[in-house]
């Protein structure tokens, strides 16, 4: 730099800004929760549209006829503000059949959006709804 304002030395400051690539990330688990062997995996795919989303889907197996399967999806920078929106689908169906021949079947949607964030001021708000 060329220039000064009284006794400081003024400076160029060059930042380059790339967007990241899209990223799948895939993970597998096997463990036990009340007596119930599962085995669990995930699929997540980010920036999927080159806007820093996630999109990812979620399964679980048991092996007394539990399952899970997830779908959701959030979207940072909802609306160009500093906004999230996040969305999800879930279908579960818990077995007791070890015990009883009773099983819960349960199919949740969901949908919610924050603004802010905890650490500025005036902090984050979150409205959801779900079914």
């Amino acid at each position: 730099a060329d220039g000064s304002q009284g006794d400081m030395p003024l400076a160029d400051v060059v930042v380059t800004v790339s967007e990241r690539q899209r990223l799948a990330t895939a993970s597998t688990g096997v463990h036990s929760t009340a007596g119930e062997g599962s085995m669990d995996a995930e699929v997540r795919v980010r920036n999927l549209f080159g806007r820093a989303e996630v999109l990812g889907v979620e399964m679980e197996a048991g092996q007394h006829k539990s399952n899970t399967f997830r779908l959701y999806a959030t979207k940072p920078r909802w609306g160009g503000a500093d906004a999230r929106l996040h969305a999800e689908v879930c279908k579960t169906v818990l077995s007791h059949q070890r015990k009883s021949s009773y099983s819960e079947k349960g199919h949740t949607a969901s949908v919610s959006a924050a603004v802010g964030h905890a650490a500025l001021p005036g902090g984050c708000h979150e409205v959801s709804y779900e079914t």
